[in-house]
């Protein structure tokens, strides 16, 4: 449904929201396709808390934020323009798509790729977020060679 808001002239050919490793791949793409883009990330991320990503070739042990600035120091060459902030709306728009972003700036986009990824529902548990990336981990794969034949 459009909401009846004034309607912005894309400036960008694709915003995209969302800088972890699907962003950053997604903008070095259009990038490469000269395509005038805007990244917007709010930092953080699923694995945050992780010593090291595991299992991504070339990158085994890279921290997720050396991972992060990485991806953004590639995406130079390319024009792609990198904002910290979060998106607080997004919307359709006759034009494209329209985000507004946490500071109330309006931002207009012939596309719009949300490469969001995904966040852990953590049981609720006295101290549990206390031992998260320390000695809990959520996934076997990206923690269990470091914790092997442990308890």
């Amino acid at each position: 449904m459009l909401v009846d808001k004034p309607e912005t002239t894309p400036e960008w050919d694709a915003i995209i929201v969302g800088g972890g490793p699907g962003g950053l791949s997604a903008a070095l793409w259009l990038g490469r396709c000269r395509r005038r883009l805007l990244l917007v990330d709010a930092g953080g991320g699923r694995n945050a808390v992780a010593h090291g990503i595991h299992g991504l070739l070339t990158r085994d042990g890279l921290t997720p934020e050396e991972l992060r600035r990485l991806g953004r120091q590639e995406l130079e060459p390319y024009g792609v323009e990198y904002r910290s902030s979060t998106v607080t709306a997004a919307r359709r728009s006759t034009r494209g798509f329209e985000v507004t972003l946490e500071t109330g700036e309006l931002l207009a986009s012939r596309a719009l790729v949300l490469a969001t990824g995904v966040r852990d529902r953590l049981p609720r548990i006295d101290g549990f977020e206390a031992f998260y990336g320390a000695t809990v981990h959520h996934c076997p794969y990206c923690d269990g060679w470091e914790h092997r034949d442990q308890k």
